[in-house]
């Protein structure tokens, strides 16, 4: 988007200089597109997530943006916006997320990660450089890339794709319907506050369209994995609690 606006206000300069008929003149003669989309870019679009709404559960507005980000953000219009996306990612929670994430993860496996470009000083100098450095030749990444060029195979280098694991829809077949069907009859599925498990009910037994299962399908998929999560941590206490004991004992 950003490179595109630069595009088209490049048209916007030639045309004020001149006229429109000028830079028809020149689309044509350098075989330029005769017309190019500027998008309409508001930051604060990419600060909440959009609500993914689900029929059985309730949604409501909140302001989730505090007022020292508004105030960095009337700043930030004075800069490019691969810097805008870039500062708001390092302070405004993407990074914290990543350290918590990652640091739990290998914590837990007795695995200690140390990142070299979280360093402070190195991030300030990366976070000054200008978009265009940083894409080079359609490719993200470009110092980074140039950097390891003679120690990284040609097929790394050059990769495009992201790595992640997307959430993927549920199959409707017999057996994940009686899975479905399981969950949504059991108790605390039903009396959760999280949604409306009587209308889900009620709904499974009487609606079975594709739609309303895959909405039905995610609210189980969220319950199995909080579950998960409070039988792991009832383990551990449980765990620690006999780890305390055998100590005691051995005292």
């Amino acid at each position: 988007m950003y490179f595109q606006n630069n595009i088209a206000k490049l048209y916007e300069t030639i045309s004020n200089l001149s006229n429109n008929e000028y830079l028809s003149k020149q689309i044509k003669n350098l075989g330029l597109v005769s017309s190019i989309k500027k998008f309409n870019i508001n930051i604060e679009n990419y600060l909440v997530p959009q609500i993914n709404k689900n029929r059985y559960v309730e949604n409501k507005n909140e302001h989730l943006i505090p007022d020292s980000l508004r105030k960095d953000l009337i700043e930030l219009n004075n800069f490019q916006l691969p810097f805008q996306i870039l500062y708001l990612n390092a302070n405004y929670g993407h990074m914290q997320w990543l350290l918590n994430k990652w640091d739990k993860a290998s914590m837990a496996h007795s695995v200690e990660i140390r990142s070299p470009f979280l360093d402070w000083n190195f991030f300030q100098y990366a976070l000054a450089l200008p978009g265009e450095a940083k894409i080079e030749t359609g490719k993200n990444k470009s110092i980074l890339r140039e950097s390891f060029e003679k120690d990284l195979p040609k097929e790394i280098k050059e990769i495009k794709f992201k790595q992640g694991l997307p959430a993927t829809d549920i199959k409707i077949d017999t057996k994940s319907l009686m899975i479905i069907k399981t969950i949504v009859n059991s108790s605390d599925f039903k009396t959760s506050p999280n949604w409306n498990g009587k209308k889900i009910l009620k709904d499974f037994n009487s609606k079975l369209d594709v739609n309303n299962i895959s909405e039905i399908w995610k609210l189980v998929r969220l319950h199995l994995m909080d579950r998960g999560f409070k039988e792991r941590k009832n383990r551990i206490v449980l765990k620690n609690i006999k780890s305390k004991e055998k100590f005691n004992i051995l005292n």
